[in-house]
């Protein structure tokens, strides 16, 4: 994740049972700010293999529950101790930090006309944007309300591509 603190934990001796909102929401009352959720199933059968994810919203909160498991202060969730370890991947790819993740945003796109000024040919609200300077990387997120008629609209681009360094 290119040096930043991981915002995702590993999560061990899941019992058999649990389903991932489950797991999701012990976090989200015991540490705050769980985002996002992962128990590995074995393929054949679908069968829980005892450890999984959690991604936060920050690393803060990854640290304080790795904090909190690490002194036995974690509340035991369906009977068991869970085991943390830091996670080199989120599950969902997201800022780092909270402050380059945009809801609610309109995004303009056009020519530009000088050094200034843009002739606007189309418009979207509501855009959600993760703007991930540590993984050379834009995420835009737009509805537009129809369906994808080319793979072109759905590509990604690199800011690398784009000449960032």
């Amino acid at each position: 994740m290119g040096g930043a603190a991981p915002a995702t934990v590993r999560v061990s001796n899941i019992p058999a049972s649990a389903v991932a909102a489950e797991l999701l929401a012990f976090f989200d009352a015991a540490v705050g700010s769980a985002f996002a959720c992962e128990i590995v199933t074995a393929r054949r059968q679908w069968r829980p293999l005892g450890f999984g994810r959690v991604q936060f919203d920050s690393a803060a909160a990854a640290e304080r529950a790795r904090a909190l498991a690490g002194d036995g202060r974690l509340p035991p969730f369906q009977l068991a101790r869970l085991a943390l370890a830091p996670s080199g991947d989120d599950i969902v790819a997201r800022a780092a930090d909270a402050r380059n993740r945009l809801e609610g945003a309109t995004l303009l796109a056009g020519d530009l006309v000088g050094a200034r000024e843009m002739e606007v040919v189309g418009s979207w609200d509501g855009v959600r944007a993760e703007i991930m300077p540590e993984r050379k990387k834009l995420e835009l997120f737009v509805e537009d309300g129809g369906s994808i008629t080319s793979s072109r609209s759905c590509s990604g681009t690199s800011m690398q591509a784009m000449g960032a360094s």
